[in-house]
């Protein structure tokens, strides 16, 4: 017996009274798994012995069962004697693009049999690669792997026996060096050290769709969130850092808790990664080493992650059928972050945004079929379409109702697969309505409405004023059936009248009484409704020109031949990443710029620079030598880089964008950074790494569903008076930290 089998021993003795005798398998559904696991990171080996329980559903009860089941074909496999196990094919896994060869077996078992064992080992080691071309926030990605950096192990490794269908259950009894430490699903049973090895069980009995093992040289932190453990992973110590993520654990578990029911895991985890992921997984989440360590994650994506353990890990995602969790998670966490905030108008026209800059008609799909975004316009069907969906049922039911539904649904399907047809059902049987057609719509079909304010007309009358309003549906095919907010601002009045109108038809009037002169009308004022933006609505930004489908970028002739040779680079980068197809050119080979294309203007010597500046006066923007003037302060060229966007003159639905820096290290920093920052009509940087110091969006003055109403009377007054709009509270609040 060797020191490794023998220490094994030795910690599965330590928790046999706590474990029981028996394990408790998690359903009549579920694949219990019970594995011993030996990791050797130097030699990326594992070794695997694994118990199976067979769910009573996968049985045959009165004669043989034979069950298929795929394994990673790196990975060498016997059965215990008495089972029989045959290889059946060798394939490729197609959901991972080739990355992963699996090997197909068949097991038989006896009549009665309800359990067999297999052992398998070898080594697992798939190179991380590059992020997507097409999606510059793509995170680098590896199937799986075990290496000397780290080990991830998952679903999509191919490292356990994965089975045509059920849930898994399992309990793992995982040994690696003694410096190292492992994190998985559920809860830590029990950990034992030697000089040399070091054994950690985990458990969880509750269904899965997936087991997962993570492993390195961590330096651990934990503490209580109530019944829920915090921990933090590390790969270097860093107390404070680690504090501030556990002190937001046990407030965002609190908040959630009251918000949708109990927490439904043992535990949350914050763990380091050794390369940039931005993972959720069923009880912890994997954080790259940068990503860790921006401040603005702890309440942006931190909590989206921690929310993931009710929609996405908690109550799991049927794939088939779409996958709603996203856009729940995005409104629950995101959205309510930026709620809590007061920017929650912000965020929802950024949404909106987003889809009207990236999604055209031959990008639009249907957000049942989204399954996971990898592209802008898939973020913004998936996420962002499906989030509104969310918020639209929210206006429709009001607070109170939108969470009982809710919370219903998280009863009801925790720990199983849902759909959105279990969605739709839970709305009807909480609410005894019938949302098949907002289903219908929202769901199932491509496209969003384009609202247009036609007309708005006061006539006196014998006690007030009459209003009518003409709005149109002007995107093709069917209208959409909607419920649209108004706010009417009446003359001497502080707060405006905000009501609701339903609108089904391309051409719909509509006629309201008021007891005062109404003198101006805004059509969705707060961004609740999901459809396309007039151009007219949106600040000018990066997104427009990220997402273009046919730029022109222009590159300045005039630039030093550091300066010309690192935006040549920055270009080329861009026509890879970028979806639209750039065109390239140089300021001397053009007389004027082209008014029917959105055009990037590269370098503060680029000739066309100017042009930008100029239609931006109106926003106090102005250009001196070296120096530009913006947001009431100066910025100097030798310092800062800078980028500018503003509409097309002749063409507002385009856009001009002017990026300039005067050092080459800053240029090639630009074509990472800037993807970051699309909802940004300008930007101002510091320093060849490019540290942000300034950045906003321009202010918007001309939207075409805000209209000054006609008089009928002809009577004219003194201002268009702008009245409030009443507060919202967000849907929950985070709880004080102590």
């Amino acid at each position: 017996m060797t020191l490794l089998t023998r220490f094994f021993t030795l910690c599965c003795l330590i928790v046999v009274s706590s474990l029981c005798s028996v394990p408790v398998w998690a359903d009549d559904q579920t694949f219990h798994h019970r594995m011993e696991i030996t990791l050797s990171p130097d030699t990326s080996e594992i070794q695997v012995k694994d118990r199976i329980q067979i769910p009573g559903n996968a049985l045959n009860q009165t004669a043989v069962t034979r069950l298929e089941f795929s394994l990673h074909a790196g990975l060498s496999v016997t059965a215990d004697e008495g089972t029989d196990i045959v290889t059946q094919t060798a394939e490729v896994a197609a959901d991972h693009v080739g990355l992963v060869p699996l090997k197909r077996y068949v097991v038989t078992l006896s009549a009665g049999q309800t359990s067999f064992s297999l052992t398998f080992s070898g080594q697992i080691h798939h190179a991380v690669r590059d992020p997507s071309l097409e999606y510059a926030r793509s995170f680098s990605y590896s199937p799986g792997l075990i290496s000397k950096e780290g080990v991830f192990l998952a679903r999509s490794t191919a490292w356990y026996p994965r089975f045509d269908a059920g849930m898994v259950s399992f309990h793992l009894d995982v040994q690696l060096p003694a410096d190292w430490d492992v994190v998985s699903q559920g809860r830590l049973i029990q950990e034992q050290t030697t000089k040399t090895i070091r054994c950690v069980i985990w458990e969880e009995n509750h269904p899965q769709d997936d087991i997962y093992l993570v492993a390195g040289r961590y330096q651990r932190y934990q503490q209580s969130a109530g019944p829920v453990e915090a921990y933090v992973y590390l790969r270097s110590p860093d107390e404070g850092l680690a504090q501030k993520y556990l002190d937001a654990t046990g407030q965002y578990i609190a908040m959630y808790s009251e918000l949708i029911g109990p927490y439904p895991y043992a535990k949350f985890a914050l763990v380091e990664n050794f390369w940039e992921t931005g993972y959720g997984m069923p009880s912890f989440t994997l954080l790259g080493p940068r990503v860790v360590r921006f401040p603005f994650i702890l309440h942006t994506s931190y909590p989206h992650e921690i929310l993931h353990n009710y929609w996405g890990n908690g109550v799991f995602v049927d794939y088939s059928k779409g996958n709603w969790s996203e856009g729940l998670t995005a409104y629950l966490a995101d959205h309510l972050v930026s709620e809590q905030d007061g920017k929650g108008e912000e965020y929802r026209r950024d949404v909106l945004q987003k889809y009207t800059d990236f999604v055209n008609r031959e990008k639009d799909f249907p957000i049942a079929r989204f399954t996971s975004r990898h592209s802008p316009s898939t973020e913004a069907i998936g996420y962002g379409k499906t989030m509104m969906m969310f918020h639209m049922l929210r206006q429709e039911l009001g607070d109170q109702d939108f969470v009982r539904v809710l919370r219903a649904f998280y009863q009801q399907y925790q720990f199983k697969e849902a759909a959105f047809e279990d969605l739709l059902a839970t709305f009807n049987t909480q609410t005894g309505r019938d949302f098949s057609l907002f289903f219908q719509q929202w769901v199932y079909q491509t496209g969003a409405p384009d609202l247009l304010l036609e007309s708005a007309q006061a006539e006196p009358q014998d006690q007030g004023y009459r209003l009518r309003i003409v709005i149109r549906q002007t995107q093709p095919g069917t209208p959409y059936q909607l419920s649209v907010p108004i706010a009417v601002h009446l003359e001497g009045e502080a707060a405006a009248r905000q009501k609701q109108i339903r609108i089904g038809q391309a051409d719909n009037i509509i006629e309201m009484d008021f007891p005062a002169r109404p003198v101006r009308i805004d059509i969705d004022p707060q961004f609740d409704v999901f459809r396309r933006l007039d151009s007219r609505e949106i600040p000018s930004a990066l997104s427009q020109g990220l997402g273009a489908e046919n730029p022109l970028l222009i590159l300045p002739a005039d630039a030093s031949r550091e300066n010309l040779q690192a935006y040549q680079a920055l270009a080329a980068n861009w026509q890879k990443t970028q979806t639209g197809l750039l065109e390239i050119v140089r300021d001397d080979q053009l007389e004027a710029l082209p008014a029917d294309r959105t055009i990037w203007i590269l370098g503060w010597q680029n000739k066309f620079s100017n042009q930008v500046t100029n239609t931006l006066a109106e926003h106090g923007v102005a250009r001196k030598e070296g120096k530009l003037q913006l947001g009431g302060q100066t910025w100097q060229q030798d310092k800062h880089a800078i980028v500018l966007t503003a509409r097309q003159p002749a063409n507002p639905d385009l856009t001009l964008l002017w990026v300039a820096a005067d050092q080459p290290a800053a240029i090639a920093e630009l074509a990472r950074k800037l993807p970051h920052y699309r909802k940004y009509s300008y930007l101002v940087f510091e320093g060849n790494e490019l540290n942000n110091v300034y950045k906003g969006q321009w202010p918007i003055t001309r939207s075409p569903l805000t209209r000054l109403i006609m008089q009928k009377d002809d009577i004219s007054f003194a201002s268009s008076h702008v009245g409030t709009l009443a507060p919202r509270p967000a849907l929950a609040e985070l709880p004080l930290l102590f």
